[in-house]
């Protein structure tokens, strides 16, 4: 009787010890200085509850290390998260969470509180654009993840059985690269995808430069902009696609985490959030320890010598000089953060670790 009672008091301090552990959040830091605009933002961001398991900053910490992280599943990632030492949440308890409407707005709350502090803190692309002095600058784009594993099935027109791959508008502002998610796509009359533009291209593209190579033809509602400027902002809504190429090779995020509507949104607030804190957290590290990824300068500064003749004296025009920026973080970067997140250990030593990453060889 006795043993019996001691291995259900021993039982009761294990699931204790467990409880306790859940409420723990990541604190190195390392981790302090990348999450502080969420814990400075957090006061003032919709639908706050004082959760006892997962804290709302707890959960945003952990949507975006699952974005960061390179684990391919949910619970590969939990496991990897209690393994640091730093909290051991069940997977029922984060996939709850990720269904909860509450959990959305706040979380979409705080990414868009994010966007004023990149006004300040990122510089604008485009302020010597005199002429866009009172424009608001905005891409829009779709982008598609796979289905998550237990999404419904339909009978595609094949004859095969597969679900339909999630997708979702993104928006992205021009001149700070804040990225926000506007909506999920709801595909409709048996369609796999609902497009976002409906443009019609009437011709091709060699038939619209009419033989010649540096000609180019453009189609805009908008006849109060100089040509120079509404060829330079068609230039340059290419840089949502190179964010996507961000999200999907470099941080792997190529499938659904779950099935509910409000898990997929969240996925999508959280692969903006990611973006988001990355650039800030680069232009963070520039000004206040003045480093600069001069590996990747190098790469690009070989990439136009590389390029054929007429490349290289296109790079000299206006269109092709007036805006030069990384558009996307490299995977050197988002490595080191996604170690370094976790490592408690000063952070001295981790900028110290950068500084190797990103500079030349003397």
């Amino acid at each position: 009787m006795g043993s019996r009672t001691q291995i259900k008091l021993a039982w009761k301090a294990v699931r204790v010890k467990k409880f306790m552990a859940s409420l723990q959040q990541l604190d190195t830091e390392f981790s302090r200085v990348f999450f502080a605009d969420i814990v400075g933002l957090h006061p003032r961001s919709e639908r706050q509850y004082d959760c006892a398991g997962i804290s709302d900053i707890h959960y945003c910490q952990l949507g975006v290390l699952r974005c960061l992280s390179s684990s391919e599943t949910g619970q590969e990632f939990l496991q990897y998260h209690a393994d640091q030492n730093v909290a051991d949440i069940e997977p029922n308890h984060f996939f709850k969470a990720l269904k909860s409407p509450r959990r959305f707005a706040n979380i979409a709350s705080l990414n868009d509180l994010l966007a004023a502090a990149m006004t300040t803190r990122v510089a604008d692309a485009y302020a010597h654009c005199r002429g866009l002095d009172d424009w608001d600058i905005y891409a829009v784009d779709g982008h598609y993840h796979k289905a998550a594993c237990f999404d419904p099935k339909r009978e595609a027109s094949d004859g095969s059985v597969r679900a339909t791959a999630t997708g979702h508008f993104f928006r992205m502002d021009m001149r700070t690269h804040h990225l926000g998610c506007l909506a999920m796509a709801e595909p409709k009359d048996g369609k796999k995808k609902e497009h976002d533009m409906a443009a019609i291209k009437r011709s091709t593209a060699e038939a619209l430069r009419y033989g010649a190579g540096v000609t180019y033809t453009y189609l805009t509602n908008d006849f109060t902009l100089p040509a120079y400027l509404i060829v330079l902002i068609y230039k340059h809504r290419w840089d949502i696609e190179k964010i996507f190429h961000e999200l999907k090779s470099k941080m792997k995020e190529r499938k659904s985490w779950a099935s509910s509507p409000e898990a997929k949104k969240s996925h999508a607030i959280f692969l903006s959030l990611s973006h988001n804190l990355l650039l800030l957290f680069e232009r963070h590290l520039e000004k206040t320890e003045g480093i600069r990824d001069e590996m990747e300068e190098k790469k690009q500064a070989g990439r136009i010598k590389a390029a054929p003749g007429i490349i290289v004296q296109a790079v000299r025009n206006f269109i092709n000089s007036a805006l030069t920026r990384a558009t996307q973080r490299t995977q050197r970067f988002i490595r080191w953060v996604r170690v370094r997140l976790y490592q408690d250990v000063p952070w001295s030593e981790s900028v110290a670790r950068l500084r190797e990453i990103w500079t030349l060889p003397a």
